[in-house]
């Protein structure tokens, strides 16, 4: 009779990694605004993080400003706030209000703050969630604005938590 083959046998383990990562799509620019009585003006993005993160925001001018020389007697800027409000995976939501002139470059006094701690969504990711961002002005500091083009921009940044 014929001795049976021995067999042997090997365990190969197969293993994998998904790096944590953040991706935001703008779904929804500002209106042009006008800004001369108070009001308010809101923006849409999409937001796809499959990990913790944290929000921040930086002003390039920290406030609404006039491209043309001001006129005597006239303001040619307006500061804002900002209100952030992020719905998140958990069923929670994280938000936050700032001034524009905190959000300059440098400036660490509020959650959405450049070189702040940014606004943290705690332990949840946010996947395909839209961030609702809304500004907000009162009156000008002068009774007479100088007519023209305000502008500021937004650079809005998503990093995972370490």
């Amino acid at each position: 009779m014929p001795s049976a083959a021995l067999a042997d046998t090997i365990a190969i383990p197969a293993r994998g990694t998904v790096v944590p990562a953040c991706r935001i799509f703008n779904s929804g620019n500002f209106p042009t605004l006008n800004i001369g009585t108070p009001g308010a003006g809101s923006a849409q993005a999409t937001v796809h993080c499959n990990t913790p993160f944290v929000v921040r925001v930086q002003s390039t001018r920290g406030q609404l400003q006039n491209l043309s020389p001001a006129q005597q007697g006239t303001t040619p800027v307006l500061p804002y706030n900002l209100a952030v409000q992020l719905p998140l995976d958990s069923g929670s939501s994280v938000s936050a209000t700032c001034s524009s002139a905190s959000l300059r470059s440098g400036q660490s006094s509020c959650a959405l703050s450049p070189a702040g701690a940014g606004l943290s969504t705690g332990a949840s990711p946010a996947w395909n969630r839209n961030m609702a961002m809304t500004i907000t002005w009162g009156a000008s500091a002068t009774p007479l604005m100088t007519s023209g083009r305000y502008v500021d921009r937004l650079v809005v940044t998503l990093g995972a938590q370490p």
